[in-house]
């Protein structure tokens, strides 16, 4: 049989084997990007950022205003939200601070209310009735706050 070429070819022949392969390398391929939470984070190589903008990531995470940012830095705040809108790697970093605080925050909470729910059982055991109640009280009100539908027997 022959091919578009002119060449003679066996129809039973593996094709497999006349095909370069074209499948790249494992060095070859980019590192797959990191997702958190919905959010894609950076690998390799990290954000590259600029002092300013660093700085302006931590004073965004604790709460400052672009106008306070924009005038401790010198830089104008449409610059910082061109960088907040635009600068990938500004917003990456950002979301990045902001999902570590976030972690911080909810194990200090945990510890706190793990601290507090044994005070709570200390006070619902204490033989003064009236701090046995207002224990039982809080727990009471603290379980319809967070099951409002709670139907108590």
């Amino acid at each position: 049989m022959l091919d578009f070429d002119g060449k003679y070819t066996n129809p039973e022949a593996d094709w497999s084997d006349m095909i370069p392969d074209k499948t790249p390398s494992v060095e070859q391929l980019p590192a797959p990007p990191v997702v958190q939470n919905g959010a894609q984070l950076c690998t390799y190589p990290p954000p590259r950022l600029s002092d300013r903008q660093l700085a302006a990531v931590e004073m965004l995470v604790r709460g400052h205003t672009l106008a306070s940012i924009s005038r401790h830095l010198r830089v104008h705040r449409n610059s910082i939200r061109r960088w907040m809108n635009h600068d990938t790697d500004f917003k990456i970093r950002l979301r990045q601070r902001r999902e570590e605080i976030w972690e911080v925050t909810n194990d200090r909470l945990r510890t706190t209310l793990a601290r507090a729910a044994i005070v709570l059982d200390q006070q619902v055991a204490s033989p003064n009735p009236t701090t046995a109640f207002r224990a039982a009280y809080a727990m009471l009100q603290l379980r319809s706050r967070f099951d409002p539908d709670a139907h108590y027997p």
